[in-house]
């Protein structure tokens, strides 16, 4: 007789360790979603706030633009210089057009300087902010853990 009992209790167990496990093979999966949406959420807002840090560089990228531009008209009063056609007005032409350069230049310097001190700056807050993002999802699974501790208990 003790065999016979032996069977359904060891099929029993057999069941219950299977379900056990895929059980933890389902929250195991699940919290690897969790996690990788948290992840793709977290390099969204990195990449969002450096977008948002490197907006003060688009002036600067159009300053360069603008001042290519203008190099190649001294270039234009340059040849006519050259060719002695105008001589004065090209000269006075190229006497304001340096000052209106060095004026653009100062400015585009000091631009540069202020975004290339420190520019651990936009990785930092970069950083902050992906971190205080992750640091709200930790609370909030720490908040329902503690639910359902209080739940259980």
């Amino acid at each position: 007789m003790p065999a016979r009992r032996l069977w359904p209790t060891l099929r029993n167990l057999i069941l219950a360790l299977l379900n056990a496990t895929l059980i933890l093979v389902a929250l195991c999966l699940w919290l690897a979603w969790r996690l990788t949406s948290e992840v793709h959420a977290v390099t969204a807002d990195v990449a969002g706030e450096l977008a948002q840090n490197l907006a003060p560089v688009q002036p600067l990228r159009d300053e360069v633009a603008a001042l290519t531009g203008e190099v190649a008209g001294l270039r234009g009063d340059l040849a006519a210089m050259r060719e002695g056609a105008e001589m004065p007005e090209a000269v006075e032409r190229l006497g304001v057009a340096a000052e209106g350069l060095q004026a653009r230049l100062a400015g585009l310097t000091e631009t540069t300087e202020a975004v290339t001190a420190d520019p651990g700056l936009l990785i930092d807050r970069a950083v902050a902010a992906a971190a205080g993002k992750l640091g709200d999802e930790a609370q909030e699974l720490i908040g329902c853990r503690a639910a359902a501790a209080a739940k259980d208990g």
